[in-house]
């Protein structure tokens, strides 16, 4: 794979597909095939947009020949692959590109991102990449609203890989309406975070147009909910009008401080820390005191 992110499904007893593997930049498909010419076992999916090289049986020979690590090193994916479906446990992979999608007129992605990629630096390396950023950083004006096929559109490509093999992390704030540049940074996300404002009610067709696209380019990248409070304001807002518009979303958020932005960035990059209590009644409760005693 040159970039991108492919997951490998099987069959449940059930018959409902179960993710057994997640392939990234750097990993290879389709070993155990060529040495035993047998059909897959699994089925590959693209979860976003992907560039692989295809190699024929001749080929790959060719290059275990001339190169006998290699024979190592794709022996050493197949064990570790049949460990994991043996065990049922999915491969973690730290490389993600999260891309912000506002769902709200008001402007406050470029806020929110910001203080998302503030947190997450905290726990691991992040790149914060807007379309007015990417412009500044090529020094050229509208690079990244290139549309697919326009000659520049190579270099913005190669230079976004580039970026995405020296950081574990990139957040990609989208622009307010579908640009190219919106457009691309969906295609590339491994994960979509829809950012609402708190106190608002949803805009039904800011949402539907969003949604129409995810469904028209068959885009099954990940879907969470993050309800943003930029004005003060007491109390939350309700996550129930928004998630049945945007379904599926695995996770939602409520951000207003910097301590929810530390919680959020702790989720997304495998970091986070749970409190398991135990004791009932008055000794629950006293447990509870503790933890505000320690807290402070």
């Amino acid at each position: 794979m040159v970039n991108g992110r492919l997951e490998a499904r099987v069959p449940d007893q059930h018959g409902k597909e179960q993710t057994v593997n997640v392939l990234t930049m750097g990993d290879s498909v389709g070993e155990m095939q060529v040495y035993t010419e047998q059909p897959r076992s699994a089925n590959v999916y693209a979860v976003r947009e992907s560039d692989l090289v295809r190699f024929s049986r001749e080929t790959f020979s060719d290059l275990q020949a001339k190169y006998p690590q290699l024979t190592l090193h794709v022996t050493r994916q197949i064990i570790e692959r049949m460990q994991r479906l043996i065990t049922r446990k999915v491969s973690r992979t730290t490389l993600l590109n999260i891309a912000l999608v506002p769902l709200c007129e008001d402007g406050f992605t470029k806020e929110f991102s910001s203080n998302l990629a503030d947190a997450m630096a905290q726990y691991t390396k992040v790149l914060h990449l807007s379309s007015r950023k990417v412009d500044e950083i090529l020094s050229s004006p509208g690079v990244s609203q290139h549309a697919p096929g326009e000659v520049n559109e190579i270099r913005l490509l190669t230079w976004l890989d580039e970026r995405e093999e020296a950081y574990p992390y990139l957040i990609y704030e989208t622009d307010a309406d579908l640009t190219p540049w919106t457009i691309r940074s969906i295609l590339r996300a491994d994960r979509i975070i829809f950012v609402g404002e708190g106190h608002a009610l949803p805009e039904e067709r800011r949402i539907e147009k969003v949604l129409s696209f995810l469904e028209g380019e068959k885009v099954e990248t990940g879907r969470e909910l993050a309800l943003y409070y930029a004005r003060e304001a007491s109390g939350i807002g309700v996550a129930s009008r928004w998630i049945p518009l945007l379904e599926p979303v695995s996770r939602h958020y409520h951000v207003q401080t910097q301590a929810d932005f530390r919680r959020m960035a702790r989720l997304l990059t495998g970091n986070e820390t749970g409190l398991v209590l135990g004791g009932g009644g008055r000794g629950g409760l006293l447990t509870l005191v503790y933890c505000k005693l320690f807290e402070r």
